[in-house]
């Protein structure tokens, strides 16, 4: 377990960790804002019970390999998301807007296949890169109206794909 960390701790990168570690009491310093874990399978992602307002980066990098959905609604402020060789990650969700995201990079996700059923809303997004999720299906329903400045998509090796989103791509 990761003991008391600072509570001013704004930059966190933890890297090649293979013992079993989590976070105390389940959830992230409130002063973080730059998350980084590389190389660390057996760390748990804190669950998050409370939004944490002030994480703005957040890269997974062949880690976490509990997490199955990642809940972006306890992220509200996050505006960077890169998450690569998630072994066991099958989905990103969000009930909420997310007002300031404006990348998403995932890769190398085998068991990938959705983003929430009901879309993700996210008016500031101006990427999305997926590359090499063999399972995933399609892209987020109606990306027209919930990813209004939506400028790149870059999608690579996802055999599995299906259909772009009901309702179309935006226009501009």
């Amino acid at each position: 377990m990761l003991q008391e960390l600072p509570t001013s701790l704004g930059v966190l990168e933890i890297e090649d960790c293979s013992s079993a570690i989590s976070f105390l009491g389940d959830c992230l310093p409130a002063s973080l804002y730059f998350l980084s874990i590389k190389n660390c399978r057996n760390l748990d992602f804190p669950k998050q019970n409370h939004p944490h307002k002030s994480l703005r980066y957040l890269s997974i990098d062949r880690s976490c390999g509990s997490l199955l959905t990642l809940q972006l609604d306890t992220l509200p402020n996050l505006y960077h998301l890169v998450i690569s060789k998630c072994e066991n990650l099958e989905c990103l969700s969000a009930s909420k807007i997310l007002q300031n995201i404006v990348d998403i990079d995932i890769s190398d996700c085998p068991k990938f296949v959705s983003f929430k059923r009901e879309g993700l809303s996210a008016p500031n997004l101006t990427s999305l890169y997926v590359f090499r999720c063999v399972n995933l299906k399609s892209l987020p329903c109606h990306a027209n109206t919930l990813l209004p400045k939506l400028e790149e998509v870059h999608i690579y090796g996802c055999p599995e794909m299906e259909t772009f989103p009901e309702g179309g791509m935006p226009l501009a």
